[in-house]
């Protein structure tokens, strides 16, 4: 494997990382807004949100322990993942908003 992939794979796990550590600090924040309202509407948001972080965290630690010899050049490049952490962080950001109003 070349030293150019490596390091292509290297920069998309610290963006994922970085995403990561974003989505945990809204989900913080938003946890705490919503902790006296275990039934409403933000709390269940906030529930199905945590799936899906979880989903994509351990999807970013499959990666992470797979064999860098196993990635094809074309998963390296395309952004999909990216564009689903856009995704959820957006939803956090406008929960996080509506309950700190």
């Amino acid at each position: 494997m070349d030293d150019d992939t490596s390091s292509l794979f290297d920069k998309h796990i610290k963006e994922y990382d970085m995403r990561l550590r974003h989505i945990d600090e809204l989900l913080q924040r938003a946890h705490a807004k919503t902790a006296p309202y275990k039934e409403h509407e933000a709390a269940v948001e906030l529930a199905r949100l945590q799936k899906e972080r979880d989903r994509y965290a351990n999807w970013v630690n499959e990666q992470r322990i797979r064999p860098l010899g196993n990635w094809r050049q074309e998963e390296i490049e395309k952004a999909g993942p990216m564009g689903i952490w856009d995704a959820v962080a957006q939803q956090l950001e406008r929960l996080v908003e509506r309950l700190e109003r």
